[in-house]
């Protein structure tokens, strides 16, 4: 049969023509319109919505393997949040790799803009115990993160000082792996009341369909 004429084919062709598939969009860009979802604009108009001065909390709950997914996730939304002059708190929850991968993403992403570190935004490092560091900070942000990650204390800085908690936080940002986005969802967004927005890897996007429709997300996140 013809169709089994094709499990012989050399596998040197297949591989030439998945090449010549790749390359070809590459040279000669098709021009194929990106059209943002409904999520995701949403997500856009929520920081739109926000005011110079404001606090957002963003989490980075990822590791290395879902960097290639969440990575420009992180940086979009970081450039829209300082050309909204909007203060950024840095947070890490996940254990394997989130804290290494804050650091630097930060400090590129900061790099571009005029900021004072400690004023318009600080990034406070990795807390072990998942739901727990998330509980506490809706009572005391700073006896969470006594310092900073770099050790710093976080006594004095002016945007430590002025956001005690989840009450002075306007959102939370996380871009996650694994359960992490559910925790806060469930726990931070049900407990304390404040928007909640997830930007998740593809495998994980079909969960967080029910948070984002029951109200408990305000958006899933980029897709």
């Amino acid at each position: 049969m013809k169709i089994q004429k094709l499990l012989y084919i050399d596998r040197r062709i297949i591989y030439l023509l998945v090449a010549i598939g790749a390359l070809i969009p590459i040279i000669r860009p098709i021009g194929l319109p990106v059209v943002p979802s409904a999520p995701v604009q949403g997500l856009f108009e929520r920081v739109e919505e926000l005011e110079p001065g404001d606090a957002v909390m963003l989490s980075f709950d990822y590791g290395p393997s879902s960097e290639p997914e969440l990575n420009p996730m992180s940086a979009a939304i970081m450039r829209h949040l300082f050309m909204r002059e909007v203060r950024v708190m840095v947070v890490a929850i996940f254990p394997l790799g989130g804290v290494q991968i804050a650091i630097r993403e930060v400090a590129r992403i900061t790099s571009e803009f005029d900021l004072e570190y400690g004023v318009d935004y600080v990034n406070l490092g990795y807390k072990d115990g998942g739901q727990a560091p998330m509980k506490a900070m809706g009572v005391s942000i700073q006896d969470v993160f006594p310092a900073d990650v770099e050790t710093t204390p976080t006594e004095g800085m002016p945007i430590v000082e002025d956001v005690r908690n989840y009450g002075d936080i306007e959102v939370v940002i996380t871009l996650a792996t694994g359960i992490i986005g559910e925790w806060w969802a469930n726990l931070v967004n049900a407990q304390f009341g404040v928007d909640v927005a997830v930007g998740c890897t593809a495998v994980s996007a079909p969960k967080y369909y029910a948070y984002l429709r029951s109200g408990q997300m305000i958006q899933r996140g980029l897709q």
